[in-house]
């Protein structure tokens, strides 16, 4: 008897709370709904908050969830527990976070765009070094003995007073004359030790790895790379996914002076002196920021390559960034040209082996490309390329067999360097797309 009190005792207070609840609950509820201004910080650190109720306290999370100003349950728990009062208004406070732009891992375009854009990150504007500086700090003297500057050398040189660029630097043509003869040549056979291989010619990213098997020198070499005849259509595209990068000396706001401008001399040469068909995009992806990039530029190459299926060379051609006192030259000719790197992204890393939403079919193909322009330069330029680097993501290399990603110089360097520099890249290319090669 006295149990069965006690239980309708328990009920009646709970019926009459209730009651309260309903009737003058409202209004207290509406605090819930009030707007606040918080910073980001404060906004993930409430997020992270709300997210653990939700996963360890399921139930309160579908009512709060699910809430509904006259739901009776809800009032019952917001007032006899306060911490589920302000859980509620953890929600409110997580919607606040819902205009940031920030992206979800969970598809697999999320993660490409994610992951494509992991080499914009890790180049510094204009400052700071690139990754593939901290591959033993560049063996390329001893690559080239031939010829070339040391990194000492070119470390003295960066303290020497840079003119001021004209307006036209990459709008005239220059009085380059190209290497007749090989300054060295190489004995493959000497090359057995594959560890002495990839050390000379590669520098390889922490976060992935490659096989001997897939970059033994004569695999590499056999690799027929130059060009069909032509049609009448554009053999060669070149574009800038980084079409914002600069030089020492550029001037702002002039174009012509930046990556851009460079690429409007690479075009010019390979057409005047070489007789090739080229089209330069011009197309501008990284304005505001550079993260996104890559996938920016993604759609509007696809679209070309299918206006112009006459296209077999892609090059994407940058510039590299390196700390402020240090310059990427090399004395060829009795001139002195910005270093190169020739650059290959392998669609894998040591953490997730082959990315299979970065998919590459032509990785062997451009892996074969870049080798043999890097012993092309290496013969006939010794000391001006540095070694090939290889990183685990993709770079939209995916969309040609003959796809070229090349970091021409950095941000130290001035624009005559790159321009010297380009008389010798287009020398290769003419070299390396002919059928004696």
């Amino acid at each position: 008897m006295e149990m069965k009190k006690s239980l309708r005792k328990t009920a009646g207070i709970v019926i009459i709370s209730l009651i309260i609840i309903v009737l003058f609950g409202t209004d207290s509820n509406k605090k819930v709904t009030k707007e606040y201004v918080l910073s980001d910080k404060e906004i993930l650190g409430q997020e992270a908050e709300w997210e653990l109720v939700k996963s360890q306290l399921p139930f309160f999370a579908y009512l709060l969830h699910e809430k509904n100003q006259d739901n009776m349950y809800e009032q019952f728990v917001l007032h006899f527990f306060p911490l589920y009062q302000y859980l509620a208004e953890q929600e409110v406070l997580a919607k606040a976070s819902d205009n940031r732009k920030d992206l979800v891992l969970g598809t697999e375009l999320e993660k490409q765009i994610l992951e494509e854009n992991a080499y914009a990150k890790g180049k510094k504007d204009e400052a700071g070094t690139n990754e593939a500086d901290t591959e033993k700090n560049e063996s390329e003297s001893n690559q080239n003995p031939e010829g070339g500057e040391s990194p000492e050398e070119v470390k003295e040189s960066s303290q020497e007073e840079f003119m001021q660029t004209a307006p036209d630097i990459f709008l005239t043509k220059s009085d380059f004359e190209p290497a007749m003869e090989k300054s060295r040549e190489y004995n493959w056979d000497s090359y057995a030790d594959m560890e002495k291989f990839r050390e000379e010619f590669f520098a390889v990213d922490s976060t992935t790895e490659i096989s001997d098997n897939r970059i033994a020198p004569k695999k590499l070499l056999e690799k027929e790379i130059s060009l069909q005849e032509g049609n009448g259509g554009p053999q060669i595209l070149i574009y800038h996914t980084h079409s914002q990068e600069s030089f020492a000396d550029s001037i702002p706001g002039d174009k012509n002076t930046t990556i851009l401008g460079a690429g409007e001399y690479l075009a010019g040469v390979l057409h005047d002196t070489y007789g090739y068909e080229v089209l330069h995009h011009s197309g501008e992806y990284d304005v505001e920021t550079r993260d996104y990039a890559y996938s920016y530029a993604l759609p509007n190459i696809e679209a070309i390559l299918n206006e112009y299926p006459s296209i077999e060379v892609v090059i994407d051609l940058h510039r590299d960034a390196v700390s402020e006192d240090r310059r990427l030259v090399s004395l060829q000719n009795g001139k002195q040209a910005a270093q190169l790197m020739f650059f290959n992204g392998l669609s894998h890393t040591k953490k997730q082996g082959d990315i299979s939403y970065l998919e590459n079919p032509y990785i062997d193909d451009n892996l074969a490309f870049s080798f043999q322009m890097q012993v092309l330069c290496n013969e006939y330029y010794p000391g001006l390329a540095r070694r090939i680097y290889l990183k685990g993501y993709r770079y939209n290399m995916h969309l040609c067999s003959k796809s070229l990603l090349v970091e021409l110089g950095a941000q130290t360097n001035t624009c005559e360097e790159i321009k010297n520099s380009l008389d010798i890249l287009a020398h290769l290319l003419s070299m390396c797309l002919a059928d004696e090669n």
